[in-house]
């Protein structure tokens, strides 16, 4: 099984996901590998940007000569335009990786049907292993695999029930989330997720409201999507103390 875990900023997407991995999901934080994307591409997104950056007064480069990710999010936050040329840089090699991914999930659960099989037949125990595809670019860092119900065998995550992928705008990605089996749709009260943002981040309250803001509508993304495609949505109320409905898988 593939499942989508999505919500807005603040909804408690990780914790949704690590009950998932206590019950043996393969946990994929879609934000950590798009930061990694972007350490990968920052020289082709600096000569992209840098140039319309600097005429709005922005430096995109750090002490050091690397890119400044804060500048990069201010140049971009308020320009949908350039956020949506910084996808087409990053967005690419997201889908290559996730979809090596899937497509690994998929091999080692047919490996696992077909060894349950050959075990009735012959009574010996087989394993199928998630190993991560060659190539895929996904580090064990960026895979949430060891902390729950994942173990490793020769640094190889054992699969148990599928992948869960940790993203807020999956949407965006339709090839991928049109192979979700289920979408979770994590969400909590305005003022709750305000607070969380503002102990986490230490933002000040406007950069709140406008992260904020500029998820309006995601819940309707995905409702779209769902009834488009045929995939079962849950929406989960996390309202601070955990779940307050069960998660049925």
């Amino acid at each position: 099984m593939v499942i989508c875990v999505a919500g807005p900023i603040a909804a408690g997407k990780n914790f949704v996901c690590s009950i998932l991995e206590e019950r043996g999901f393969f946990c994929l934080d879609a934000d950590q590998e798009i930061h990694k994307i972007i350490g990968e591409k920052q020289a082709e997104i600096l000569s992209r940007f840098s140039q319309i950056a600097a005429s709005r007064g922005i430096n995109l480069r750090a002490a050091d000569g690397s890119l400044d990710r804060r500048a990069l999010g201010k140049l971009l936050f308020k320009d949908s335009a350039l956020l949506a040329e910084q996808e087409k840089i990053l967005y690419p090699e997201f889908v290559a990786r996730v979809q090596a991914l899937i497509d690994a999930n998929n091999n080692a659960l047919q490996a696992q049907d077909a060894a349950q099989k050959t075990k009735g037949f012959t009574g010996q125990n087989a394993a199928a292993d998630f190993s991560q595809p060659e190539g895929c670019g996904i580090s064990n860092n960026s895979i949430n695999a060891q902390e729950g119900g994942a173990t490793e065998i020769a640094g190889k995550p054992k699969i148990a029930r599928g992948l869960a992928i940790n993203a807020a705008l999956l949407y965006k990605t339709p090839s991928l989330l049109r192979q979700c089996q289920k979408i979770i749709y994590v969400d909590a009260p305005l003022l709750v997720r305000a607070w969380r943002i503002r102990r986490r981040d230490r933002l000040p309250l406007l950069q709140i409201i406008r992260r904020i803001k500029s998820q309006k509508g995601l819940l309707q993304e995905y409702e779209r999507f769902a009834t488009d495609y045929g995939i079962e949505m849950v929406v989960v109320r996390n309202w601070g103390r955990g779940v307050c409905v069960s998660l049925s898988l």
